[in-house]
C-alpha cells in the first residue's frame, strides 16, 4: 500500500510512507552489505492514460539503500518538473545474499 501498510510481504518488518511518492522498507533479515542485493521497484498507476501525469516512473533512491532497508521513490512524467506523487500501490523486491 501507500500508507505505510504491508499487503504482502517476505522478509520485510514494515514500510513507512516517507513523503509524497517516497516510501522505506525495511528488512527483517538484514543483507550482508548495503551493496549487496539488487533492487527491483515497480508501481501500479490508477489511470491508463499515457499524458505526462499518468505516467509513472518508479527506482530506488541512490544514497539511501543499506543493508536493512531501502527507500523508493515514484515520480510522474511532467515535463521538466516530474512530481514526486504517490501510485496506487508499490510493488518491491530485494534479491541478494542475506547475513
Amino acid at each position: 500500500g501507500v500508507t505505510g501498510n504491508l499487503l504482502a510481504s517476505y522478509n520485510m518488518t514494515s514500510v513507512t510512507d516517507t513523503g509524497a511518492g517516497l516510501a522505506t522498507f525495511n528488512f527483517n533479515v538484514d543483507f550482508a552489505t548495503d551493496n549487496g542485493y539488487s533492487l527491483v521497484v515497480n508501481v501500479q498507476r490508477s489511470a491508463t492514460g499515457l499524458t505526462e501525469t499518468d505516467l509513472k516512473y518508479a527506482n530506488g533512491r541512490f544514497g539511501t539503500v543499506t543493508a536493512s532497508s531501502c527507500q523508493v521513490e515514484c515520480y510522474d512524467g511532467t515535463n521538466t518538473t516530474a512530481v514526486q506523487e504517490d501510485p496506487t500501490s508499490w510493488h518491491v523486491a530485494a534479491f541478494g545474499g542475506l547475513v
